[in-house]
C-alpha cells in the first residue's frame, strides 16, 4: 500500500533558507578521540534547524569512526555514537533547532582527517 507523499511546510512565523555551517578539523590528531567539539551558531543567521550532517568520513575513520551529536539542551540525539561505515551523511529526524547564540556540539571517535 502506498502512503501519500507529504511536502515539508515551514512552520508559521518562520522562513526557510538553506544555510551551512562548516567544521574545521585541522587541529585534531589522527587516531585519537575528540569529545566536546562544536560549531558555534551565527547570531546574525537566527535560529538554525539541523536536518542533516555531511562529510563525516572527512573527520573520522571511515572504517569504524563514530560521531555523536547533541541537541541544544546538550542531550545526545542517539543513545550510542553513529558509525561512519559506508556513509558520509546522517539525516537528523526529527530536525533539531539551535539557538542563535548556541552551538552544535558533538563527539568524534577515531579521528582520521582527510587530506
Amino acid at each position: 500500500m502506498n502512503s501519500p507523499e507529504t511536502t515539508y511546510e515551514t512552520p508559521e512565523g518562520y522562513y526557510d533558507e538553506p544555510f551551512i555551517f562548516i567544521y574545521n578539523a585541522n587541529s585534531l590528531s589522527n587516531g585519537q578521540n575528540a569529545p566536546g567539539q562544536y560549531v558555534a551558531m551565527d547570531p546574525a543567521v537566527g535560529e538554525f534547524i539541523l536536518r542533516r550532517v555531511v562529510g563525516i568520513q572527512n573527520v573520522v575513520n571511515p572504517s569504524g569512526g563514530q560521531i555523536q551529536i547533541q541537541d541544544q539542551n546538550l542531550k545526545y540525539l542517539e543513545s550510542l555514537p553513529v558509525y561512519a561505515n559506508n556513509t558520509d551523511e546522517i539525516a537528523v529526524a526529527p530536525e533539531q533547532p539551535y539557538r542563535p547564540t548556541g552551538a552544535i556540539r558533538f563527539d568524534l571517535y577515531d579521528v582520521l582527517v582527510a587530506i
